[in-house]
């Protein structure tokens, strides 16, 4: 994974995001939390609901690191 984050491969790592175990998911979300990549906010807002808390707190963290300029982004990354 680190290999991707180094390269930047935003599509790989979203991929594993949506399909691979719990643990290449966590990784996936804080992967691209790293990469602070704007265009990621979607899939990580869709992993706040992830089946396993871990995966959800990692995609939650990363979306902080990222940011949102949206108003409503903004606020359910506060509240959750």
């Amino acid at each position: 994974m680190q290999k991707w984050v180094a390269i930047k491969q935003v599509k790989r790592i979203e991929y594993v995001l949506k399909h691979g175990n719990y643990n290449t998911r966590k990784l996936a979300a804080q992967a691209l939390g790293e990469i602070s990549y704007t265009s990621s906010t979607p899939i990580l807002f869709k992993t706040i609901d992830d089946k396993v808390h871990n995966v959800s707190i990692a995609a939650l963290n990363s979306l902080e690191k990222i940011g949102c300029p949206d108003e409503l982004g903004v606020t359910i990354i506060k509240k959750t």
